[in-house]
């Protein structure tokens, strides 16, 4: 690729997104993020539920000191699972860079 090229598609990149602000051009609705807790006889989980959310969705659990609960885990899932007693946080960022965040507790 020449250095013109490159030049060139570097400035219609550059163009395009500052004629297309994302941040400034889209409204977020409220987003109503709630969790429930499932118990069974041999596991935690926490099931996350983003309504007015548009997806994709991509969901974030961690701990209230903000270490991820599971650094492997794959994001656009919405539950997790192996839990154990304590207090967690869920993050959720949807497909126009919505957010929204709560806590919750396993009991």
């Amino acid at each position: 690729m020449s250095l013109k090229l490159l030049s060139l598609t570097i400035g219609l990149i550059a163009s395009v997104w500052a004629s297309h602000p994302f941040s400034d051009s889209h409204q977020c609705p409220e987003i109503k993020l709630t969790i429930s807790v499932e118990k069974t006889d041999i596991e935690l989980s926490a099931i996350a539920t983003a309504e007015g959310a548009e997806k994709p969705v991509y969901y974030i659990f961690y701990y209230p000191s903000g270490q991820l609960v599971d650094k492997d885990r794959d994001v656009t899932k919405n539950k997790i699972s192996n839990l154990k007693k304590g207090s967690y946080v869920c993050s959720i960022s949807d497909k126009n860079g919505c957010t929204a965040k709560t806590e919750f507790k396993v009991d």
